[in-house]
C-alpha cells in the first residue's frame, strides 16, 4: 500500500533547472530521465578542469577548454589557453626585443636576431679562446675588433708558442 501511495506522488524532472517541465508520478520519472533531451552531461573536456554541465548540442560550442586553433600560427591550443599561448609561446607573434634594442620581429627569429643582429647584446670577444676577456655590446665589439687588431695577433700567437711547446713535449 505505501509503496504504491509513494510510486504515484507527483515529481518534477530533476532536469528542471536545464528547461523540462515534465511533472508526473514519481513511478514514471525512470522512463522519462532516459529520454529528456533537457539531460546534461559533463563537458568532454572535464578532464581539462572543465566542470560545466552541458546538453549535448552545447558541448562543443560554449566550453573555454576546447580546442582551438591559434590564428597565427595554427597550433591547436585550449580556448582558456590561447592568450597565453599567443604572449608566450606561439612562434608567430610579434614580440619585442628582451634585450631592450626596441626592434620587434616575430618570436621564431628571436635566436637568430640576438645572434646576429641585437645591439644591445653583450657579446664575448671572437678571441676569447685566445685570452682576450673583452665582453661589450655589438656595436662595441665592433671598434674593439677593429682596434684591437695587433693585440688580438699577439694573443693568437702566444696562443701558437704554447701549444707548440706542448706538442714538443708530447713527442
Amino acid at each position: 500500500f505505501c509503496r504504491r501511495e509513494v510510486l504515484h506522488f507527483q515529481v518534477a524532472c530533476q532536469n528542471r533547472s536545464a528547461g523540462c517541465d515534465w511533472i508526473s508520478c514519481l513511478g514514471d520519472l525512470e522512463d522519462h530521465l532516459t529520454g529528456c533531451t533537457f539531460k546534461t552531461y559533463p563537458c568532454k573536456y572535464h578532464s581539462r578542469g572543465c566542470t560545466v554541465r552541458l546538453l549535448k548540442s552545447q558541448v562543443h560550442y560554449k566550453c573555454d577548454f576546447r580546442d582551438i586553433e591559434c590564428p597565427q600560427c595554427r597550433a591547436i591550443t585550449a580556448m582558456n589557453l590561447l592568450t597565453d599561448h599567443i604572449s608566450t609561446d606561439c612562434m608567430e607573434s610579434r614580440i619585442e626585443c628582451p634585450a631592450n634594442c626596441k626592434q620587434k620581429f616575430l618570436r621564431k627569429e628571436l635566436e637568430n636576431h640576438l645572434a646576429y643582429d641585437c645591439s644591445e647584446k653583450t657579446l664575448a670577444c671572437i678571441f676569447g679562446s685566445a685570452d682576450c676577456r673583452f665582453e661589450a655590446k655589438r656595436p662595441q665589439m665592433e671598434t674593439h675588433l677593429c682596434h684591437n687588431e695587433s693585440d688580438h695577433l699577439r694573443l693568437v700567437a702566444n696562443q701558437c708558442v704554447g701549444l707548440t711547446e706542448i706538442v714538443g713535449h708530447l713527442t
